[in-house]
């Protein structure tokens, strides 16, 4: 009867964290729909432009997000396993730093990078459109997402 309970236990623990990242899923799919299409209506992309933009801007995006990721996830883990930043060594400060600053520059010239590809097709108007439109974007979605949790409370 106890390894029922405790098999029904286990099931219903693992379903919940499926379910939770099915929902995570979704919702940053649906944030990426919303970007996509804010970056459409505010760049006025021509049919031709699109064509050419949309493979360049993904690739860049998918770089961007590994960067930010390597930032703040393996960044955070380093400092978390020594307990929290008031238990870490000077030493493990610098390098955590130096690699903050390494992990800037890749950012820096990944986005040279885009910028000189969608220049090629794309007018400087439209690309600093573009840098206009994904800072409001950003902007808008932590304003509402602080908006849903204040109604949460």
């Amino acid at each position: 009867m106890k390894k029922q309970t405790l098999f029904i236990v286990i099931f219903f623990l693992f379903s919940s964290f499926y379910l939770q990242a099915q929902l995570k899923r979704k919702k940053q799919s649906k944030i990426l729909a919303y970007k996509i299409a804010y970056i459409t209506e505010k760049l006025n992309l021509t049919e031709d432009e699109a064509q050419q933009f949309w493979p360049i801007y993904n690739d860049y995006s998918k770089k961007m997000r590994q960067l930010h990721r390597e930032e703040r996830y393996k960044i955070k883990k380093r400092i978390s396993k020594n307990g929290d930043i008031k238990n870490i060594s000077e030493k493990d400060a610098k390098e955590i730093l130096a690699r903050i600053k390494s992990i800037n520059k890749k950012k820096t010239a990944l986005k040279d990078v885009f910028f000189d590809k969608i220049s090629s097709f794309l007018s400087y108007k439209k690309s600093l459109t573009l840098e206009i439109a994904e800072h409001e974007f950003k902007w808008k979605i932590m304003k509402k997402l602080h908006h849903n949790k204040r109604k949460e409370r």
